[in-house]
């Protein structure tokens, strides 16, 4: 093998190594998209779980939307209030639910 023919298979090897890493930094990077969308479907299958339930356990649509409203509003306060302090939506059916489950 002659030097030039030398040098022409060094360059396409180094080009070669080139592509291959950047095909590995592509491929790291969608493996962490990946992960996630992952881990965002199954938070989202989680909550479809939960209303499913919900709905099985009786509660209307209604009734399910009042209790995000609540939990988004404890979530942002950083706190849940003490029983005896409500949810400041009155007396109604998930109310009663909520405090006193199996009543």
């Amino acid at each position: 093998m002659g030097l030039k023919s030398a040098a022409y298979g060094l360059e396409e090897e180094l080009t070669n190594y080139r592509r291959l890493g950047g095909i590995q930094k592509s491929i790291e990077r969608a493996n962490q998209q990946l992960a996630i969308i992952e881990a965002f479907t199954v938070q989202k299958q989680q909550a479809v779980t939960a209303l499913m339930n919900l709905h099985a356990a009786g509660f209307l649509e209604k009734e399910i939307t009042e209790l995000t409203v609540v939990v988004n509003t404890w979530n942002k306060s950083m706190g849940s209030p003490g029983l005896s302090q409500g949810n400041g939506y009155g007396k109604k059916k998930l109310d009663t639910e909520l405090w006193n489950p199996g009543h």
